[in-house]
């Protein structure tokens, strides 16, 4: 990170990436890079990776963007391949993904429906959930808690990710009322 954001306190890998998201995009304005475009085409790949369940795609998808890769390449975004579009990390992968989630439960989506059924809640997707669950303890702890009480009263909810409410709610140094 640039100096001035090593003096902010950053609580948790999600605001790390946060913070690293935000400057990358700063620079693409210096670079005369459109910042949406550029959001537009991350959030994009991650959707496409996350809903195939692959970490990689082809690079052939993605020539009108090369700009925008070689940008993403430099920062330590992507990796530099010349058949793929690829995370340098599953980390950062994981923090768009988690965005979306976050914003489709704000959007009114119940965190059931995004984990989708017992077959399909795998330990990298629990993850993810558990982040998703941090995140959205953060945000709203109302959301949170109604949230959780629908996760842990579905019988299509395995066990080990009902765990993961736990671990969330003790994340707060001050948790509210309704998560006391």
């Amino acid at each position: 990170l640039d100096e001035v954001r090593h003096k902010q306190v950053i609580t948790s890998a999600n605001q790390l990436l946060y913070q690293w998201w935000t400057q990358i995009l700063e620079r693409c304005d210096l670079r005369s890079i459109d910042r949406i475009e550029v959001d537009q085409f991350i959030q994009s790949v991650a959707q496409q990776m996350s809903d195939m369940g692959v970490f990689s795609l082809p690079r052939k998808s993605f020539v009108a963007k090369e700009p925008i890769i070689a940008v993403l390449v430099s920062e330590g975004l992507l990796v530099d391949n010349a058949s793929k579009v690829t995370f340098m990390h599953q980390t950062y992968l994981d923090y768009f993904v988690v965005n979306s989630y976050l914003n489709q439960v704000i959007a009114g989506k119940a965190v059931t429906d995004i984990i989708g059924d017992r077959d399909h809640q795998t330990p990298n997707l629990r993850y993810r959930f558990l982040v998703l669950l941090q995140e959205l303890c953060e945000y709203d702890e109302t959301i949170f808690v109604k949230q959780c009480r629908e996760i842990l009263g579905s019988d299509n909810v395995r066990h080990y990710y009902k765990c993961t409410v736990f671990d969330a709610a003790a994340q707060p140094n001050q948790p509210g009322e309704g998560i006391r």
